[in-house]
Parts: structure tokens; C-alpha cells; sequence
């Protein structure tokens, strides 16, 4: 009588979890690895004025027009031009040291009272906005203009303001914040250098030559170099080098005017061998004309080293 041997069957289990658990990990690495070499795209285009960025303060529409970049009356008042004035059909603009005048029928600009050939006109919209080519204006506001499509930025630097580069002591990342975990705006390439704008806490913000404005580890920059420095204001004495001008009976109410009177102040002030003008105005000094002619006096006769004084 034989024995019925039970046979027993082993089953090897799968390690299921296990598996799950280390394809997540490697999910999660890959992920990790994609976020860490992602540059974020930009869909607006932003403008950087001094190493700000204003275009949060900006209203209207950016236009790309042609070979043009064009801004609104409104935001040029806002970010550049405080004095901008629209009188009749003639835009004046007006600087530390020079007024120009647009008009919408021709591309020229009158500057300081010469006409220089530009490639764009000012233009209306069809809802009555006022657009100026800012990208035509770099002699009137003393300042260097670039446009960078690639990376959508305009960038606008005034002459008279600090400009400090740093280079790359290694390959870097730009990024939007002061911390690791920031959005990627643009790399940098060792040895290449950046426009060093301010300090904080260990970090160093920065624009790139493309104009993106982020932040990188202080200690991955090197050899700073002042490429221009601020421009400061030298106060002047006159010692009884001015002569006064009663300009109560003038009118001073239109552009053409207000020149006009201003070209007979600087010829006589030349005449005369004098570098300061005391105005003398018994009417209204607070009326838009009289202070059209102040800033505009101001500006044309400082070009040639000749002062205005309020009396």
C-alpha cells in the first residue's frame, strides 16, 4: 500500500508595492530634473527702465509697429517724461537739457530748435490714444535704447545713472525670486557678465544682456567693474555774472512764442557774457503757460551753460 505524497505548491509573490514605490521615486527624480532646467516663458513684453521694472505701471498696450516700439502719451508721462504736454497738434517732450517737438504729420523731431530725420511719426488709435516712438527718442532723454524681441524686453538706461557689471565665476541660472526654488528666467554661461543692480541678504539682483531682471548668489559673481557712475548735479555760483528779464508783458501761451522769447534770452545772455537769467513774471506763476515757459527755458538755455532763476 503506497503513501499519496501532498505536493505543495510554492508561489513566489511579486514585490508589487515595491515596485510602484520605486517608479514613483523615479517619477518624482525625473520631475525634479525637468523643473530644475526649465526656463520660464515670457508671453508679455516688459520694459526696464534703470534697472526697474515699470511695466506693472504701465496702461495702455505696448505697440511693436514696423521698426518702431511704441508707448502711450499717458505711460511716458507716467514712467519717463513727467513734463510731456500735448499743445494743439505738437507733442513737446522735454529733459534735463533738451525739449523736442513731434507733430503727427511728418517724421521729424525738432530738438533744442534743429529738425532731425526720424523713422516713425506719433499716431492716434481708434480710441484717441496718443502713441509715441519711444524707440526714436534716445537724444532727447539722454538715454541708451534696446529692444530685445527674443526675450520681449525693452530696456532704457539714462546716461546719468550708475551702471556696474559683475561676471560669472560658473554657469548659472537666473532666477525671479531670492531663493533655490525660484523660477529659471535665463542661464548664464561662466565668464559672461551681468548689470549689477543691488545687494540683499546674500543674494545680488541683476539684468542679464537680455534684459531680464533676477537674482543669483552673491558669491557666484566677480570682478566688478563701475562702468559709469552717477551723474551729480554741480551747483553753480553766478557772482553777479546774471542779468535780469521782465517777461510780464510776453505771451508766453504758444510753443512758437515761448521760443521765441527763449532765443532772445540765450542771444542775450551770449551778448552780454552772462551764464545766469533772473525771469521776472508779475502774472500767474502757477498758470500752465509760465510753467511751459520755466521748463522749457530751463532746459534749452542749460544745454549751452546758462541758468534760469525764478525771481
Amino acid at each position: 500500500m503506497s503513501k499519496n505524497k501532498k505536493k505543495t505548491k510554492i508561489v513566489i509573490k511579486k514585490p508589487k508595492r515595491l515596485l510602484i514605490f520605486l517608479a514613483i521615486i523615479l517619477i518624482l527624480m525625473l520631475f525634479f530634473i525637468i523643473k530644475n532646467n526649465i526656463i520660464k516663458e515670457k508671453t508679455d513684453l516688459s520694459i526696464i527702465i534703470n534697472n526697474e521694472d515699470v511695466t506693472q505701471n504701465i496702461k495702455n498696450e505696448i505697440i511693436v509697429k514696423e521698426e518702431a516700439q511704441y508707448l502711450s502719451f499717458e505711460d511716458i508721462k507716467e514712467c519717463i517724461d513727467k513734463n510731456i504736454y500735448l499743445e494743439d497738434d505738437i507733442i513737446i517732450l522735454s529733459s534735463d537739457k533738451k525739449i523736442g517737438v513731434l507733430n503727427f504729420e511728418n517724421n521729424k523731431i525738432e530738438i533744442n530748435g534743429s529738425n532731425v530725420n526720424i523713422k516713425s511719426k506719433p499716431y492716434k488709435n481708434e480710441a484717441g490714444v496718443i502713441y509715441i516712438p519711444i524707440s526714436e527718442l534716445q537724444s532727447i532723454y539722454e538715454m541708451e535704447y534696446t529692444y530685445i524681441p527674443e526675450y520681449k524686453n525693452i530696456v532704457i538706461d539714462n546716461y546719468y545713472k550708475k551702471l556696474e557689471k559683475a561676471y560669472l565665476k560658473k554657469n548659472q541660472y537666473i532666477l525671479t525670486e531670492k531663493k533655490s526654488s525660484a523660477d529659471k528666467l535665463e542661464k548664464i554661461n561662466k565668464g559672461n557678465w551681468v548689470i549689477y543692480v543691488s545687494e540683499e541678504n546674500g543674494w545680488a539682483k541683476v539684468r542679464t544682456q537680455n534684459g531680464n531682471l533676477g537674482y543669483v548668489k552673491m558669491n557666484s559673481l566677480t570682478n566688478f567693474v563701475v562702468q559709469r557712475d552717477t551723474l551729480e548735479t554741480v551747483s553753480s555760483e553766478f557772482d553777479n555774472n546774471d542779468f535780469q528779464k521782465d517777461i510780464t508783458k510776453k505771451n508766453i501761451q504758444k510753443y512758437d512764442n515761448r521760443k521765441t522769447i527763449i532765443e532772445e534770452l540765450l542771444n542775450d545772455a551770449i551778448t552780454n557774457k552772462k551764464n545766469c537769467i533772473r525771469i521776472i513774471y508779475n502774472k500767474d506763476k502757477n498758470s500752465t503757460e509760465y510753467k511751459r515757459f520755466i521748463i522749457e527755458a530751463t532746459a534749452i538755455l542749460k544745454e549751452t551753460g546758462i541758468t534760469i532763476i525764478e525771481e
